[in-house]
C-alpha cells in the first residue's frame, strides 16, 4: 500500500485474467480510496472491465508504439475525476459529500478490517455517540469507495428506522 499512498498516478495493465485477480481488485480500490489518477492499459480491446473502472482513461496498449504514447499523454493529464458509482448490488441512501476530504487512512483501515471477513455488524458503545465527528459521513464514503469489494452487496440500513420501509425501498431501488 505504501506505494500507491506515495504515488500520483496508479496505471494497470489490464488483461484477461485481471478481472478474476483479487489482488488487483485491491489495488485499483486502494487507488480510489486515495483518489489517485487511475489509468487502465488494456492488452486487448472489449475485455471485461468493474463499473467503476470505465470512468478512467482506457488506453489499448494491443499496439505498443501507440499505446506508450497515448500513456504519456494521459499521465500530463492530472484532472481526471473518478465519480464515485454505487455496483448494482449496492444501496446507499445518501450521496457522497463533493466536498469530503482527508480521512483516508481511516477508510483505508475500514476497507483492510473488512476485506478479511467481509461481514461487519457495527455497534457503537456509547462514547461514540457523539453528533457532528463525521461518522455517519465516514460510511457514506466507504460505502462509494470500497463498494466493489464486496461482490455479495453491501447495503445501508438506519436502525432508528423501519426496516421493513428501508427493506422495501432498498428491493425497489436495486431491483432484487
Amino acid at each position: 500500500t505504501q506505494p500507491l499512498v506515495d504515488s500520483d498516478a496508479f496505471v494497470l495493465i489490464w488483461s484477461e485474467n485481471s478481472i478474476k485477480n483479487d489482488w488487483i481488485k485491491h489495488e485499483w480500490l486502494t487507488a480510489s480510496i486515495l483518489k489517485r489518477q487511475m489509468i487502465v492499459c488494456v492488452c486487448k480491446n472489449n475485455l471485461d472491465l468493474p463499473l467503476l473502472l470505465h470512468y478512467v482513461p482506457i488506453i489499448s496498449i494491443e499496439n505498443y508504439e501507440q499505446g506508450i504514447v497515448d500513456l504519456v499523454e494521459s499521465l500530463k493529464n492530472t484532472n481526471v475525476t473518478i465519480p464515485l458509482v454505487l455496483p448494482k448490488n449496492a444501496w446507499m441512501p445518501f450521496l457522497p459529500n463533493p466536498n469530503f476530504q482527508g480521512r483516508v487512512m481511516e477508510l483505508l483501515e475500514i476497507y483492510y478490517k473488512l476485506r478479511q471477513h467481509q461481514v461487519l455488524v457495527i455497534h457503537q458503545p456509547p462514547f461514540l455517540e457523539i453528533e457532528g465527528i463525521g461518522k455517519t459521513q465516514l460510511a457514506v464514503e466507504f460505502v462509494y469507495h470500497c463498494a466493489f469489494a464486496f461482490e455479495s452487496g453491501i447495503v445501508w440500513l438506519n436502525g432508528a428506522e423501519p426496516l421493513e420501509k428501508q427493506l422495501h425501498e432498498m428491493t425497489s431501488e436495486i431491483g432484487i
